[in-house]
């Protein structure tokens, strides 16, 4: 039987971000619970999860989320790394509550991804402090573009090569456009 990729778990996901990131982090969210692994790939890697569901998103009414969740995205954005009059943003927050959970398990399933919406944003001034403490690879949008991020958080989370996915992907851009 094929593993759900949820051992103990109640959400495979949990996307953290500001309020202003609240569209990107809806379009990810959507992603993410319609993605399914290629039936080849399943079938190339069978202790991989087909589904990456459910993937929980703040105004989603679930408390104590966090504790219950196998992965961390955090909407890395100026907006998300603004200190607010408390010291921190909730993305902040929500970064430190996760790897206080289990520190030594969760600090490697904290997959930040850095959302700006300029050119002139430097990536660095996107990243909240927990984030950074974290010293983390972030996957930044801007630079590699919507759909090779997305291929590459798939990839950390079902730790299959991002290069698999990825190569994939274009292969089937590529087919389809030719047949356009």
């Amino acid at each position: 039987m094929k593993e759900s990729g949820l051992e103990g778990y109640e959400f495979f996901a949990y996307i953290s971000y500001c309020d202003q990131d609240a569209a990107f982090a809806k379009k990810l969210q959507r992603y993410l619970e319609h993605y399914k692994l290629p039936v080849l790939l399943s079938r190339q890697y069978p202790r991989t999860p087909r589904k990456l569901t459910p993937v929980f998103r703040e105004d989603t009414p679930q408390s104590g989320a966090l504790a219950k969740t196998k992965f961390l995205i955090p909407i890395c954005s100026e907006a998300a790394a603004h200190v607010d009059e408390w010291g921190g943003s909730r993305v902040d927050a929500e970064v430190r509550d996760f790897v206080a959970v289990a520190p030594e398990v969760n600090r490697s399933r904290v997959i930040p991804i850095i959302f700006r919406q300029k050119d002139g944003a430097r990536a660095t001034a996107c990243i909240p402090a927990a984030v950074k403490a974290l010293d983390l690879l972030a996957l930044d949008v801007l630079d590699k573009g919507y759909e090779q991020v997305c291929n590459q958080l798939v990839s950390r989370m079902v730790g299959i090569k991002p290069g698999v996915l990825w190569n994939r992907w274009l292969r089937k851009a590529r087919r389809n456009m030719a047949l356009a």
